[in-house]
């Protein structure tokens, strides 16, 4: 259905496969095991999600669902439509310093297959729920290989908003209000908006 896609995307509307180019927030980070701090914490389709009373750092301050670029770098020229994969995992590497990997794409090589946005009606992750790892427009990035599953929790990935109007991506907060968001916003600052009770205090100028 055409309204599942945003209007400035380029990939067809009735594409083989469905997609959205609406996802909701699964959390700050990637959780393995289904416990996410965001608010969607495993699908849309399984309970329990959260409730307004849950939302501690303020509806305001708390994403609900943004825009992400759907497919992967076979569908289109843009960063965030990609998919990369570090060279060599660091498992020491610090949440800002994975996401500054991600923006550079140094030590990075091409993840070939995912596909964000597609089976959307499955409720999951990369299917209609993104996190907040790293900042929008950048790629879907891992620090985990591939081959090992299940994949460990943490910023071991990181399934990322995006959009294509230019420098940043339109996010749905908990209030109901709607604001672009910058792509240059702060690593942690985005992972705080990402949260539903991690305590943060941000400033309305940080994003």
């Amino acid at each position: 259905m055409a309204v599942f896609i945003c209007p400035s995307e380029s990939l067809p509307a009735f594409d083989a496969y469905p997609y959205t180019s609406y996802a909701g927030n699964y959390g700050s980070v990637y959780a393995a095991d289904g416990d996410s701090d965001g608010p969607f914490k495993t699908c849309f389709f399984t309970w329990p999600g959260s409730w307004s009373r849950d939302v501690m750092d303020g509806l305001s301050q708390t994403s609900l669902f943004s825009e992400w670029l759907t497919g992967n770098e076979n569908d289109g020229p843009e960063l965030g439509r990609s998919s990369r994969e570090e060279i060599e995992v660091n498992p020491a590497e610090t949440h800002d310093e994975f996401a500054a990997r991600c923006r550079s794409q140094i030590g990075m090589k091409r993840l070939p297959g995912h596909r964000r946005g597609r089976y959307w009606y499955n409720g999951h992750w990369t299917n209609n729920l993104y996190d907040h790892g790293v900042p929008p427009n950048l790629p879907f990035c891992s620090k985990s290989p591939k081959s090992i599953l299940p994949i460990p929790s943490g910023l071991y990935v990181a399934c990322s908003a995006g959009s294509m109007h230019p420098g940043g991506a339109n996010v749905v907060f908990a209030d109901a209000h709607v604001r672009m968001v910058r792509d240059s916003i702060q690593p942690a600052d985005w992972r705080a908006l990402g949260s539903i009770a991690g305590g943060e205090a941000i400033s309305a100028e940080a994003y």
